[in-house]
């Protein structure tokens, strides 16, 4: 009799045991299952392009290291070949082709040109995204089949307020070609972000102050936003398909006093916010699209 209560007890103790463990297994899975996810952050400066890249990896060798190395490498080039003011960059070697027979471009070259091009229509040739001798408003340059035919040989591209923005779309092809599916670019203030539900906190380069307010609301797993400063230091922000063409966008809205920049961003459907600190009290803002 002994022996068997002996037993009994022993088969009780074991079958707790087997719950006790079966508890800690869940509950180490349920701790896994909940843990917040790692994420890196990239950042440095290439020449005059300040960047930030906030990602999720999803292999091993995304390692922050490697991914600042890829983006700085990237963004030398860009600006080697893409800045006005690079003697030997290809935007130079266009601002010095005199002739009006046409210009073989380079996959980069033309790239950018054709944005250019593009943030010129949307922004109604309001930056000086061209400089030239004659008054006509067109910008006299037309690409067609790789090539740049500038009917005004004086044409010059002057698209170095684009960079930023432009840089920050190509981070994100890049991004997209290592896999990565959860990132936020910033490069000097102009940003573009995808699928982050909820954001890191990471000590941000992004000079806009009110720019966790703007994101907060913007109603969109992935967009792209452009930041200006006017020159009475209203911030303006921009949500467009493109971080170049919403830099651009919201360069030229800065240009403008508030309500003249909310009249032409209802008019063209832009979803635009702007900060106004005027007479030491925070206004905000937001056009019709934007909200």
């Amino acid at each position: 009799m002994k022996t068997l209560c002996l037993t009994t007890s022993v088969v009780k103790l074991l079958m707790l045991h087997k719950k006790w463990l079966a508890l800690l297994g869940l509950a180490i899975f349920l701790s896994a299952c909940t843990k917040a996810p790692e994420y890196s952050i990239a950042q440095g400066r290439a020449g005059e392009l300040q960047f930030q890249v906030v990602y999720l990896p999803v292999t091993s060798n995304q390692t922050e290291r490697r991914v600042v190395e890829r983006v700085h490498s990237l963004l030398t080039h860009l600006e080697q070949q893409l800045s006005s003011e690079n003697a030997e960059s290809e935007v130079a070697r266009v601002n010095n082709w005199a002739q009006s027979s046409a210009l073989v471009l380079t996959r980069d070259l033309e790239e950018f040109i054709r944005v250019g091009m593009s943030v010129d229509m949307l922004t109604e040739h309001g930056l000086s995204l061209f400089q030239k001798a004659s008054q006509s408003p067109l910008p006299h340059v037309f690409v067609e089949n790789h090539r740049l035919i500038k009917t005004d040989p004086s044409l010059k591209l002057t698209f170095d307020a684009l960079i930023s923005g432009y840089a920050v779309d190509r981070i994100a092809v890049m991004m997209r070609q290592m896999g990565v599916v959860n990132y936020q670019i910033t490069v000097n203030n102009q940003r573009r972000s995808k699928r982050f539900r909820v954001m890191p906190v990471v000590n941000d380069i992004h000079a806009g102050q009110h720019i966790v307010d703007v994101e907060q609301e913007i109603n969109a797993r992935s967009y792209a936003l452009g930041y200006a400063r006017s020159p009475n230091n209203a911030e303006v922000y921009v949500v467009y398909n493109s971080a170049a063409q919403a830099s651009g966008l919201a360069q030229w809205l800065a240009t403008m006093p508030v309500a003249e920049a909310l009249i032409t961003a209802d008019r063209l459907n832009l979803a635009v916010s702007i900060h106004s600190d005027a007479k030491d009290s925070g206004t905000r803002y937001n056009s019709a699209a934007f909200n």
